[in-house]
């Protein structure tokens, strides 16, 4: 994907390179794969460029690459790779520290940069709960917390703790990122 491809810059970018040594089996598995996983994880702009080591072998010794395929996700840092075809799932999130993003409320999501608010609708609810997904809506609708934890009946430290691991699974840095979010998946009008 290129910018002359319809490839948005939203602020958080995933770079990956796939090294694949020619178009055996094995290396158009795991361009189906990595590709899979990208649409279904990766909320954030994401860019895949499959290099074939065949044609590029200085790339070998330079990415120090010892198998292939091989998947090095180059962005956000630190870099991370992953060796195989990419088959096991999760094997390949927590290799690419997707899940562990998650868990530890760093932004890492995912957005093939489809408009279609219901994709971006299902990929919000793979990585939010139900409860999340209410909060999400009252903070776009500029709800306060104590408004919040008054309409759901809950603390509103709950809310802000429901909040930064929202902020965290969607990659969004402040209010207003959440808002367009929940905005371009439809879940509010603006």
């Amino acid at each position: 994907m290129s910018a002359e491809d319809g490839y948005r810059d939203t602020g958080l970018r995933w770079e990956l390179r796939l090294y694949v040594a020619g178009r055996t089996e094995k290396s158009l598995r795991a361009i189906a794969n990595l590709e899979k996983i990208c649409a279904d994880y990766l909320i954030a702009d994401y860019h895949i460029k499959v290099i074939d080591l065949y044609e590029y072998p200085p790339l070998a010794r330079d990415e120090q690459i010892l198998g292939t395929p091989t998947l090095i996700r180059r962005l956000p840092l630190p870099m991370r790779r992953v060796i195989g075809d990419l088959s096991k799932i999760d094997r390949v999130l927590v290799g690419l520290d997707i899940v562990a993003r998650v868990s530890r409320g760093i932004p890492h999501i995912p957005y093939p940069g489809e408009s279609d608010p219901a994709h971006r609708r299902e990929s919000i609810a793979r990585v939010l709960t139900t409860r999340q997904i209410e909060i999400l809506c009252l903070i776009a609708q500029s709800k306060t917390s104590k408004e919040i934890a008054a309409i759901l009946e809950i603390s509103p430290r709950t809310v802000d703790n429901h909040r930064s691991k929202i902020m965290a699974s969607l990659g969004a840095k402040n209010i207003v990122e959440l808002t367009r979010i929940a905005i371009q998946a439809g879940l509010v009008s603006d």
